[in-house]
Parts: structure tokens; C-alpha cells; sequence
């Protein structure tokens, strides 16, 4: 994910490029599953290119890969959960700012990567 989204920024600094990837390639650090490393996408993109964005649930369930496999598994509650909208990450250094829906998350499958129109 991050060499995609590395091959569309290469010689553009200019460019404004949004990526939209799960938690787990929205945090800034490598995770463990399945006995394998896995890097995030944020973190292999380095802190002085990204602003993440991290998204606080208040339940339901969402669509990811874990160990147990792919697919709709339950999303954590999390205490603090704000009502809808944006906040700071103050005190988490993995991401820049929090969103809440506000409301409890339903799966949907991913639809994998798609270029942005017009850049090469």
C-alpha cells in the first residue's frame, strides 16, 4: 500500500495525495499477526509526509484482516469516545487527530486501490 501511494507522490512534492486505509495502516507502527511483521502504511511513509487520521468506534462491527482471518469482525468500544467529529491525538504519538462517526460502525468490504485520474 505504501509503495502505491509512494509511486504516485515520486517528484511531486507538490502533490496533496489522501490515502484512505484501515486503522492498522493508519497507525505509525509495525504490528505482529500471523506470526509475520507487518509495516503500516503510515509508518513506511514517515511522519514528516503523513497526517493520520485514526477512527474512534463506538461498536458495531467492521471489515478487516486479523488473525481469526478476513472479514466483518466485531469494532472495539472505546471509552472515551467523543460524539461526532474531529480531535486531537494529543496523547497517542501513532496518529495526528481522531474521527467519531458517533455511531455504531456497519462492514463493508474494501474496494482495493484506485489511481487517481490524471496522474502517472
Amino acid at each position: 500500500m505504501a509503495g502505491n501511494l509512494e509511486a504516485v507522490i515520486a517528484g511531486r512534492p507538490d502533490l496533496l495525495v489522501i490515502g484512505l486505509v484501515g486503522n492498522a495502516h493508519a497507525r505509525r507502527i509495525d504490528r505482529t499477526s500471523g506470526g509475520r511483521r507487518r509495516a503500516s502504511a503510515a509508518a513506511l511513509l514517515g511522519r514528516e509526509r503523513t497526517v493520520s487520521l485514526d477512527v474512534d468506534t463506538v461498536g458495531g462491527s467492521a471489515w478487516f484482516c486479523s488473525d481469526d482471518g478476513c472479514g466483518p469482525h466485531a469494532a472495539p468500544v472505546h471509552a472515551a469516545t467523543p460524539r461526532r467529529g474531529f480531535r486531537p491525538a494529543d496523547s497517542d504519538p501513532e496518529v495526528d487527530f481522531f474521527y467519531s462517526p458517533g455511531a455504531r460502525l456497519t462492514p463493508s468490504e474494501p474496494i482495493g486501490f484506485v489511481a487517481a485520474a490524471g496522474i502517472s
